[in-house]
């Protein structure tokens, strides 16, 4: 089976969404998968390397939002991120995207629904509080917007029952799915 893992952020960047994929796509490709994970580049990382078994690609990103708030929010090249996306989608048999709110993730959630590719969201965090109240705004307006293309997702998982509860209900979902961890 050929499975894109979709996650803004991944190694070098440091973080349970970036650990969650690194475990998820090697235990896939150990499991005999064709497993390509794309993210965002980050901290000088190369465009393109194999890991484990695992083919990774990064889409050139501006780094804006982490050096000036603080906040690990890539922003993708946008030409860029349909170029790398648009073709694995159409190739993937599953797309796994991790967390909602970010560019990659809208960009592969609605490229999935356009071409048939059954898509699974994995939703980690609910609301996160930042140190700003501009950016806790930023982040409600977010949720009310690009939050609701977690409605593309065939499946929508979390493997924490509080954030799957919250998600249920803030996207209007009829079902997130409970992953044990």
């Amino acid at each position: 089976m050929q499975i894109l893992l979709v996650s803004a952020n991944f190694r070098p960047s440091v973080g349970g969404v970036e650990r969650f994929t690194e475990i998820l796509a090697e235990g896939l490709a150990e499991r005999g998968h064709l497993v390509t994970v794309v993210a965002c580049r980050t901290g000088g990382a190369p465009l393109e390397e194999e890991r484990h078994g695992v083919r990774i690609l990064r889409i050139p990103a501006s780094e804006l939002p982490r050096a000036r708030l603080g906040v690990p929010y890539p922003l993708p090249a946008p030409r860029a991120c349909l170029r790398t996306l648009a073709p694995l989608v159409r190739k993937a048999d599953v797309v796994h995207v991790q967390d909602v709110l970010y560019v990659t993730s809208l960009a592969a959630l609605v490229l999935a629904r356009r071409n048939g590719v059954r898509s699974v969201l994995t939703q980690h965090v609910a609301f996160v509080p930042q140190r700003r109240r501009g950016l806790d705004a930023a982040q409600r307006v977010a949720l009310a917007t690009l939050g609701r293309a977690a409605r593309l997702a065939d499946v929508v998982a979390s493997y924490n029952p509080t954030v799957a509860e919250w998600a249920r209900v803030r996207w209007r979902l009829r079902d997130v799915r409970l992953l044990p961890v």
